[in-house]
């Protein structure tokens, strides 16, 4: 049996959940949707969620017991939301018996998020619309999949000034040791 609770407007997930009386094999579908939540915590009754649909709200910190009590649901929702890591606790987390929903979010691709995309990698196989979880940040990858994204690579304007600044520096270099030569062979015809 399936208990379906949907609570609009409510900004944070409910401590307990009433438990079905005539019920040993009871799951909860959670719907709290475009309910302005601001970060995902766990509850006890998360083992018994087979759909949490948070969806759509400002989301930008989870727990991670929170993620490892979700390990068997059918769906997780947590797509356009604001998170842009996910805490490095969830890393032993390897699998998910269902779908979780990542995408449409402002991902952090630096280097310290490295960790993240091996994690997504490792859960490929439940990552739904992996296609579409991109990067944000830094600004050189957004748009990039977070899957394939090179985290660690330098930023292209960075590098590219570096590369204007050693070759400037260099024909300014050949230019003064050009002058100094004239002005040396100048000095050794005029004694």
């Amino acid at each position: 049996k399936t208990f379906n609770i949907r609570c609009s407007g409510q900004n944070v997930l409910p401590d307990e959940l009433p438990k079905p009386r005539m019920s040993y094999h009871y799951g909860f579908e959670l719907m709290y949707s475009r309910s302005g939540m601001d970060r995902l915590t766990a509850k006890s009754y998360m083992v018994n969620v087979s759909v949490l649909d948070v969806s759509h709200n400002r989301i930008n910190k989870v727990d991670p017991l929170a993620l490892r009590l979700l390990q068997n649901a059918r769906e997780i929702r947590l797509n356009s939301n604001q998170m842009t890591h996910l805490p490095p606790d969830i890393n032993n987390i390897t699998n998910f018996a269902g779908k979780i929903m990542l995408y449409d979010n402002p991902w952090d691709c630096s280097c310290q998020n490295l960790w993240l995309q091996k994690w997504m990698l490792q859960i490929n196989a439940s990552l739904q619309t992996s296609s579409a979880v991109l990067c944000a940040t830094p600004g050189w990858l957004n748009g990039n999949s977070l899957l394939s994204a090179d985290f660690c690579s330098p930023d292209p304007h960075i590098l590219r000034r570096r590369l204007i600044g050693l070759s400037l520096g260099s024909i300014l270099g050949a230019i003064l040791l050009l002058l100094c030569s004239i002005f040396l062979l100048y000095k050794a015809r005029v004694w």
